[in-house]
């Protein structure tokens, strides 16, 4: 399983469509290993869920997602958790691995 997550910098993104980066992991026998960083192409509406999707990407975490950027994801069945808390993004990736995610609640409203 592939996951990429919304960062700025070493930590999670508050929200999805404005992050600077995304960590992509490769996630096996409940281990987190880092594969690259990738910069997204700039925000336009439906544009990073296509992009991706060529990464193989199997979901994304991110603070906070807007409704439509979750549909666009579904539609490319990518798995979406958002209302994660800020934090390491290397930590995110291991509690994922693990199955121990903190979640709050979502940043985005839109």
């Amino acid at each position: 399983m592939k996951i990429a997550i919304a960062a700025e910098g070493k930590q999670l993104s508050g929200h999805f469509g404005h992050c600077s980066m995304f960590h992509i992991y490769e996630i096996a026998n409940k281990k987190a290993s880092f594969i690259e960083s990738i910069t997204p192409p700039p925000h336009e509406p439906g544009l990073i869920p296509q992009w991706l999707s060529g990464y193989k990407v199997d979901t994304v975490l991110t603070g906070g997602m807007g409704r439509k950027a979750k549909e666009i994801f579904a539609e490319k069945n990518i798995k979406v958790i958002d209302g994660l808390e800020i934090d390491d993004i290397k930590k995110i990736a291991d509690d994922f691995a693990i199955g121990k995610m903190k979640k709050g609640n979502s940043t985005c409203d839109h």
